[in-house]
């Protein structure tokens, strides 16, 4: 496996896309208007972002394949359930109290949102999107992503092991596993564990691990190469004629677009490797848990909050640096504290049930 223990470079994307996001809900939310600039009803279709959240997701656990496969199912998983769980867990708390003091004083449950008990748990476990349960929206409805992202894992671990035992390479059940989501995406199946929410996982996680299969056994400067040229050709592509290369847009930005962004940032490590960006990604991840509930605050503060209306920019400047520092500050004095609590609490129960 590859040497190297963290990519920094991938902690600025991850900073970047989550801004993107930041964005795109921004605009849904308030209905703003950019001028030639859309983040919602543009060229580009920026809910696909989460896909290459999940590719990035994919090539990150190639890089400890090794090390998953060996450990139980209790320890991996536990592991992703302690470092995603505590922060969501919370933001659904924080967001169901905001929606009732809304309703007591506004009388509205906004976007159609009630959050009855069934949709409570439902969001609090992260199982109402891609699961068994259809409950709609959940009460943070961004953490469709973290729902799937954990079935994703699941199926990865299990891969490894049917692996292991069966004397097979991995990479060929990580095609498959592709393969399925894509079959899953463009044929609109609506099943349990196969509907389009967990397709987009399948699809774009597993290619994900697929490309970090090739990043581990072909030349870097080929890669590399091979990504600048492409992202060369498909802007061509662009200016000549934009709609028949964005026809099937989500095949061209996950399996064309993407890989080739994430290889030109794994180029540029040498000049992004700064542990600052570290933090950044970590801040990533609360920025996308977290500004659903200061988009329910624009609503809540509609009128207050009219003159910004008119400034949108402005009004989107200021967004985004409140949700960014707050997001530094959950990161830094919430998250961490609590998720080291939440591990030393496993630890000492895990010591209880040895003795």
């Amino acid at each position: 496996m590859e040497n190297k223990k963290h990519y920094y470079s991938l902690d600025f994307l991850k900073f970047l896309l989550s801004i993107l996001i930041l964005f795109h809900h921004f605009q849904m939310t308030t209905l703003v208007d950019f001028g030639k600039i859309d983040f919602v009803e543009g060229i580009f279709n920026f809910a696909m972002l989460v896909e290459f959240f999940f590719i990035i997701s994919g090539f990150l656990s190639g890089m400890t394949a090794d090390k998953t496969g060996k450990s139980s199912f209790e320890t991996f998983i536990g592991k992703k359930i302690r470092r995603l769980y505590p922060t969501a867990i919370l933001s659904v708390i924080v967001m169901t109290v905001l929606i009732m003091i809304d309703y007591l004083l506004n009388g509205v449950f906004r976007q159609g949102l009630v959050p009855d008990i069934f949709k409570f748990f439902n969001s609090i476990l992260i199982t109402f999107s891609g699961y068994s349960i259809k409950v709609g929206r959940g009460i943070n409805n961004p953490l469709w992503y973290v729902g799937v992202l954990m079935i994703c894992y699941i199926i990865f671990y299990l891969i490894l092991r049917i692996s292991e035992r069966n004397g097979i390479k991995p990479i060929y059940l990580f095609v498959f596993v592709c393969l399925l989501g894509i079959g899953i995406h463009d044929y609109g199946i609506d099943l349990p564990f196969a509907n389009e929410d967990v397709s987009r996982g399948y699809a774009a996680f597993f290619y994900g691990l697929i490309l970090y299969e090739l990043y581990r056994n072909y030349s870097h400067r080929f890669l590399y190469l091979f990504s600048y040229l492409t992202l060369i050709v498909c802007g061509l592509l662009f200016i000549i004629n934009y709609t028949a290369f964005y026809q099937y847009q989500w095949g061209s930005f996950v399996f064309v677009i993407f890989p080739c962004v994430l290889f030109v940032f794994l180029s540029l490590e040498n000049y992004l490797g700064f542990k600052f960006f570290q933090v950044l990604g970590g801040v990533s991840y609360e920025i996308y848990v977290w500004h659903s509930l200061f988009n329910h605050l624009i609503l809540m503060s509609e009128n207050i909050l009219k003159p910004l209306y008119d400034q949108p920019f402005l009004f989107l400047g200021i967004y985004t640096l409140i949700v960014v520092l707050f997001s530094y500050v959950m990161y830094s004095f919430v998250e961490k504290p609590l998720t080291k609590a939440v591990i030393s609490c496993y630890s000492k129960i895990r010591k209880q049930d040895a003795e």
